[in-house]
């Protein structure tokens, strides 16, 4: 069956008739598959009508998968609002903000009406035990399965989300079936006792950004659906992150897809080239007693490390040169 996708205004053509006209004794047979509003246009030969529904499903995928399929969260907290909040509303929110949810600790009404940003104050708790931090991804999860959204990507406040590049990647995967995507930050599996048992398994770091299907996300319903999620964490001793990878690959049974474009600031972000940038899905800073881990933008930074220490402004003037407050001249 030769195919071509063609863009058109036509009415459906009913399967039925399409295996009528398959088993008729003719060559071949010319017509237009409809799926989500676009048309396939086909040649039919005798008995390849099996193959309609297989061709379509994967082809009109790729083409109407797009950045409103995808909810985008961000955890954050009120005392860091004024500081990585802030950069990340001045660059790649811009190219996601309908898609993108913060779930913070504090109300900011003030940020909420200057940016339009949609600010959630999830009453988790601003510190960074385990119990606040599980409190916010279960809120995370619940307000994502009410979304009707393919996909659940996570991301922390100290990442850049390079939204184009996450479309890109995201297409190339089925959200009707089991993924979760990310990359780890352990070279081996973590172990845990859960129930008086030795468990062990793969997690995903939320410092570099998760992904998870909406099919695997119902399958996740049990482990973390109205509060659950906390019981979890609770229940194997360890941080939000690591019972995503509890539930998932222990539980579920559902291998982690690791992604080497998913960048956190636990690596080494000096070794990434410039070259490299574009390609990548999210990228991240840190400042940890005094050792800078960010992005060597030397060359072609549009600010200096004073006006831009995370480098967040220089990598999204680089991405987007077009911006009107990035400079037109490097400095």
């Amino acid at each position: 069956m030769k195919c071509l996708l063609v863009m058109v205004v036509s009415h459906k053509l009913p399967r039925i008739l399409l295996m009528i006209l398959a088993w008729s004794g003719l060559t071949t047979t010319t017509f237009y598959l409809w799926r989500n509003g676009v048309s396939v246009q086909c040649e039919l030969g005798k008995n390849e009508y099996a193959n309609i529904d297989r061709l379509t499903t994967s082809a009109v995928r790729n083409i109407t998968f797009g950045l409103d399929d995808i909810f985008i969260s961000v955890k954050t907290s009120g005392k860091f609002h004024a500081s990585r909040l802030q950069v990340i509303l001045k660059t790649w929110w811009n190219n996601c903000r309908n898609q993108t949810t913060f779930f913070s600790d504090e109300d900011d009404s003030n940020l909420m009406n200057t940016s339009g940003a949609r600010i959630l104050n999830t009453n988790c708790g601003n510190s960074h035990f385990r119990t606040h931090l599980c409190c916010k991804m279960g809120f995370e999860y619940d307000y994502f399965m009410n979304t009707g959204k393919k996909w659940w990507c996570h991301f922390d406040d100290d990442n850049y989300v390079n939204a184009k590049r996450l479309v890109k990647v995201l297409s190339g995967y089925d959200s009707n079936k089991d993924h979760y995507i990310g990359r780890p930050s352990l070279s081996y599996p973590i172990s845990t006792t859960y129930i008086g048992r030795m468990v062990s398994f793969w997690f995903a770091t939320g410092g570099a950004g998760i992904c998870i299907s909406k099919s695997l996300a119902v399958k996740m319903s049990k482990w973390s659906r109205n509060g659950r999620f906390r019981h979890s964490c609770n229940s194997i001793k360890l941080p939000d992150d690591c019972t995503l990878g509890f539930i998932i690959n222990n539980r579920l049974g559902v291998n982690l897809t690791v992604r080497e474009d998913f960048n956190s600031h636990l690596q080494s972000l000096k070794r990434i080239r410039i070259d490299e940038i574009a390609s990548q899905v999210t990228l991240s800073h840190s400042a940890d007693q005094g050792y800078l881990n960010v992005l060597n933008m030397q060359n072609v930074a549009a600010f200096s490390i004073s006006q831009d220490p995370t480098r967040f402004l220089s990598l999204h003037c680089h991405l987007h040169p077009e911006i009107h407050w990035c400079p037109s001249k490097r400095t």
